[in-house]
């Protein structure tokens, strides 16, 4: 009964439907009363027959609704050029008062098509920009991107209305206008007064785009840019550097102007020159000699530039090979570094290079190895034999490399787990370092580092536990392990081992009564330490609350007591026999004991008529 119900039902509507649909048509609803439009728009999917007339789509652009005016919008494009040049005044009026994003922007794309032709539109673009249409705040930026792109197209007509938009006071609006102008190239040389004045803008982005515009421009902005380049204000003669590279790098002035602003006391001159050179047609050893000068710069975006321009040209870092080699030793890590990663990109061959370089008692073997791990298929082996070498230096280069290649090999562990085995202090230490590095694939080197537990150095005994807190399995041994570490006579073994401990969770409450000795250390980093240990705990350190409190009452460290404080909050109602001593403190003379007393009152978990009193108080403290 219920299917034969819903049959009717369903048979019912769709002769509602169709009386519906029959009544609409004797009323004319499908005949051709609007324009070809109209059609089109309620029938855009199934028929392409149709085609749009200039007249047809004045029609429906003027009294279309909304969603018929944005398909004569995008329509205006299938027009003959002559049929666009007709509805020109039509979008040109539409330009000036639609507020619609998506009608704007098809007719955006139909006058960028015109090009020179859609000349007479160049002031409602430029109004366009001027005004807000409409949106939210990127798309009304985005349309004024897009008129500059229109604008651009039109060519030498727009280059006045672009020039009038330079000085503007928004900031989109100039950088929009300079885009344009470069686009349009050589025939906007007009501009280029206007252009060099803004070298000096306030904005970064607006001086980026003078910068390719008159770049862009060409030859006829070089002589106002030499002329330019002489001024006092260091941004304005940087501005000018990078134009020049652009628009004459062969020109003799420019090459004696990049040449000598690449040792200026200005390091924005420095740099923009540095990035000029990239361009110039100089002697590779001329260009090699002020690239390894630069590479040593004080600024560090000076010698970022001259790092990437010499790692483009690995003909000229094979040609200055030994005075990379020097610069490993340099009293920067930065540059020795930037040698070490010049050197590696030469390949393979350059291994032997830097396993030498280690000869030289300065030379750095952190930044060596480092390099070395990046070396395109670099053959492992090598290494391994590097690890058994005579030179000490050299081996400890191995161990480093070995520790940051990646994918790791399952033969590397084993190695660096043999080499420990009577390995000296330096050695030992760079294998511990690689295997903690390595994390759980050093698993099967766990023994051998347990085996070093005694070592007398303070830093070797805190790589094993670094090493053993990410190789290790997490089991009994481990927390063994690290809970011994925790009274370690060294502080930063101490503190390696506390956090690791933290790591492990509720699986290192064991170790909550030896941490807690750790609060009386001479170091505060331990106590801090410990006290992260003891509140990542909640309720299961309530047994360390009562020597909170006596460290909370024998300490005038104000820093201190809201640390002590706030890890009794962490204890939460756990911590409540603390509650007296905190309530008395709501009373001191520092606000942040206060501020800190009122947040541990609030986490114990307190009967309503407890807190009620204190939450009463803090509401009428004299700090907010």
């Amino acid at each position: 009964m219920l299917a034969l119900f819903a049959c009717r039902c369903a048979s019912m509507k769709l002769l509602s439907c169709v009386l519906v649909a029959g009544l609409w048509l004797l009323d004319g609803g499908w005949l051709p009363a609007q324009s070809d439009i109209s059609r089109a728009g309620k029938t855009a999917e199934q028929s392409t027959s149709a085609v749009p007339t200039a007249a047809g789509l004045r029609q429906v652009l003027r009294d279309g609704s909304v969603d018929e005016r944005r398909l004569a919008a995008k329509q205006t494009r299938d027009l003959s050029r002559e049929d666009q040049i007709d509805l020109l005044p039509d979008m040109i009026d539409l330009l000036r008062h639609e507020n619609d994003g998506q009608i704007r922007l098809s007719l955006f794309d139909t006058l960028m098509e015109m090009g020179p032709a859609a000349e007479r539109a160049v002031p409602a673009l430029v109004n366009a920009i001027r005004q807000r249409f409409g949106g939210r705040y990127n798309e009304e930026l985005h349309q004024d991107y897009r008129a500059a792109l229109v604008l651009s197209q039109v060519g030498q007509a727009a280059v006045e209305g672009l020039r009038n938009l330079l000085l503007e006071e928004s900031e989109s609006m100039r950088a929009e206008a300079a885009m344009a102008l470069g686009r349009i190239g050589p025939a906007a040389a007009a501009a280029i007064p206007d252009l060099i004045l803004l070298l000096n803008d306030e904005s970064s982005r607006v001086r980026g785009d003078v910068v390719k515009a008159l770049g862009s421009v060409g030859t006829p902005a070089t002589a106002a840019l030499l002329q330019t380049s002489q001024s006092e204000e260091i941004q304005v003669r940087s501005g000018a550097i990078t134009a020049l590279s652009l628009v004459a790098p062969g020109h003799p002035d420019v090459i004696e102007l990049i040449l000598a602003a690449v040792d200026d006391e200005a390091a924005e001159m420095r740099m923009a020159a540095c990035e000029a050179l990239d361009v110039l047609d100089l002697e590779p050893a001329k260009l090699a000699e002020l690239l390894l000068v630069r590479i040593q710069d004080q600024e560090p975006g000076v010698r970022n530039v001259a790092l990437n321009l010499l790692a483009k040209r690995p003909q000229l870092v094979r040609s200055r090979q030994l005075q990379l080699l020097e610069l490993l030793t340099h009293e920067s890590d930065e540059v020795a570094w930037y040698a070490a990663f010049l050197l590696q990109g030469l390949g393979p061959k350059s291994l032997p290079l830097l396993l030498k370089a280690v000869e030289k008692p300065n030379s750095r073997l952190d930044q060596l190895a480092r390099a070395i791990s990046l070396i395109d298929k670099l053959s492992v082996s090598k290494l391994y034999d590097a690890l058994e070498a005579e030179g000490p230096r050299a081996r400890q280069l191995a161990a480093l490399a070995l520790g940051q290649i990646r994918p790791i090999r399952s033969e590397t562990v084993q190695r660096l787990a043999v080499a420990l085995e009577g390995a000296d202090e330096p050695l030992r230490m760079a294998l511990l370092k690689s295997l903690a590095s390595l994390g759980k694939q050093a698993s099967a080197a766990v023994p051998s580092v347990r085996s070093l537990a005694e070592q007398d150095s303070e830093e070797a005994r805190r790589q094993i536990v670094e090493v053993l807190s990410v190789a290790a399995p997490r089991d009994s041994q481990l927390l063994e392990d690290l809970t011994r570490f925790s009274q370690d006579s060294g502080f930063t073994v101490q503190l390696s081992a506390i956090a690791s401990l933290q790591a492990l969770g509720p699986a290192a409450r064991s170790a909550i009564p030896v941490v807690m000795k750790t609060l009386s250390s001479r170091d505060s980093g331990v106590r801090k330490a410990a006290l992260e240990f003891l509140g990542s705990h909640g309720p299961a350190a309530a047994s360390a609350v009562s020597l909170l409190q006596q460290e909370l009452v024998s300490t005038v460290d104000g820093e201190w007591q809201v640390a002590i404080i706030d890890t009794l909050g962490r204890i939460g109602r756990g911590a409540q026999s603390a509650y007296p001593e905190l309530a008395a403190r709501m009373r001191d003379d520092s606000s942040e004991i206060r501020q800190a007393c009122i947040r541990t009152l609030s986490r114990l978990e307190l009967e309503l008529n407890d807190l009620k009193p204190h939450l009463l108080q803090a509401l009428s403290d004299a700090d907010e």
